[in-house]
């Protein structure tokens, strides 16, 4: 379920303070995935005081956030529309009501609302999880009609370029190919057919 909260600032005192205003109104959660922007003592010992595990994300990576980054997605678009359509409201109360429609809208792979995970005690959870693994798999298989194929080299010792050699110069600027996990390549090595534009 979404919650929105305005702050004033990024001081980790205030986002503490908003983190326990969110853990009174919904409960404690098991998990937080955090930015790195986080990652700070404050936090940690929040979590901890909290039973709460913390996962803060691999830095230049952009799957860790994914859920979240769509969701901010979602919601700018919800906020977009409801600014035009001339609704004499502030932002707050426009954010607000772009929650409410995003909490009280079917959700396309779990096929519930997310109200009704707060609301519902008759909720099929082995449905949803079903749900869920099928998307995933559709996902998956969708993926894979367009990856590249492992290319089969025959050198006993194959170096690769570093992409963090250019940002940052104590990096290698060649590491070794690992072949002991095929299905690690590095993106460096895998080379995308153009798209073509019309």
């Amino acid at each position: 379920m979404a919650s929105l909260h305005k702050i004033s600032d990024k001081n980790m005192c205030t986002i503490k303070i908003k983190l326990l205003e969110r853990i009174f109104y919904l409960g404690v959660p098991e998990k937080m995935i955090m930015d790195n922007e986080f990652n700070n003592s404050l936090i940690r010992m929040f979590c901890r005081e909290n039973n709460i595990v913390a996962h803060f994300t691999t830095p230049g990576s952009h799957t860790g956030n994914s859920d979240i980054e769509r969701f901010h997605s979602t919601i700018i678009e919800h906020i977009r529309i409801l600014k035009n359509s001339k609704l004499n409201e502030s932002i707050e109360e426009i954010a607000m009501r772009a929650v409410g429609f995003y909490n009280s809208t079917v959700h396309s792979t779990t096929e519930v609302k997310p109200f009704d995970f707060l609301t519902k005690t008759d909720l099929d959870f082995e449905q949803i999880k079903r749900n869920i693994h099928n998307e995933k798999t559709k996902a998956i298989e969708r993926i894979n009609k367009t990856r590249d194929k492992i290319p089969d080299f025959n050198n006993k010792e194959l170096f690769i370029k570093n992409p963090q050699a250019k940002r940052n110069k104590l990096h290698k600027r060649y590491h070794k190919f690992n072949r002991n996990n095929p299905n690690k390549i590095d993106i460096a090595c895998v080379h995308r057919p153009l798209k073509v534009f019309k």
